[in-house]
């Protein structure tokens, strides 16, 4: 199963500044070659990255 969004399904305000992941996390290039295996690492940066932005927001599970 595929979990890139593509712009006719995904909301504007949805969108991932990939410029902003780079500077804030460091996040500088993959470590593997093949699109399945970026998709995945980058699926990893993504939800580390909402990680820790619900951490900042000081978000708890219900």
């Amino acid at each position: 199963m595929s979990l890139i969004c593509t712009p006719a399904v995904m909301p504007s305000n949805a969108t991932v500044n990939s410029a902003w992941i780079k500077q804030a996390m460091g996040f500088r290039q993959f470590s593997v070659r093949g699109l399945a295996p970026v998709n995945g690492e980058w699926n990893l940066v993504c939800l580390a990255s909402n990680l820790r932005r619900m951490h900042r927001l000081g978000w708890v599970a219900a």
